[in-house]
């Protein structure tokens, strides 16, 4: 009977680490995330701001330009609303504390 419990402690301690590691790995990986795709939009966002004062300042013959500046504009706001409706930040730090919860049961079964 006691080699069964300690089979199963062993077994805990194990899938507690597990668990722990992976929530950390998460939530390093969704703060990387965040950061990318708040990067991307507003350099995004800052070429489709220059692309079109210069559209306005040039000739109305450019019109790819103009459509190109379109899409991308498009594209950062579709990219800023993921961001935000993502929340990456908030996930990332629910994965952490996730985390912390599984290494502290790793130690108590220790």
């Amino acid at each position: 009977m006691m080699e069964n419990k300690e089979q199963l402690l062993e077994k805990w301690h194990r899938g507690s680490g597990i668990m722990h590691i992976s929530h950390l790995i998460t939530a390093s990986r969704h703060q990387r995330f965040h950061r990318i795709v708040g990067t991307f939009s507003s350099s995004l966002s800052a070429i489709v701001a220059t692309s079109i004062f210069v559209a306005a300042l040039e000739d109305s013959s450019q019109m790819a330009l103009y459509y190109t500046a379109s899409g991308l504009s498009l594209l950062a706001a579709e990219l800023s609303a993921a961001n935000s409706i993502l929340n990456f930040p908030k996930s990332a730090e629910a994965h952490q504390r996730a985390g912390s919860m599984f290494q502290g049961l790793r130690r108590k079964l220790k």
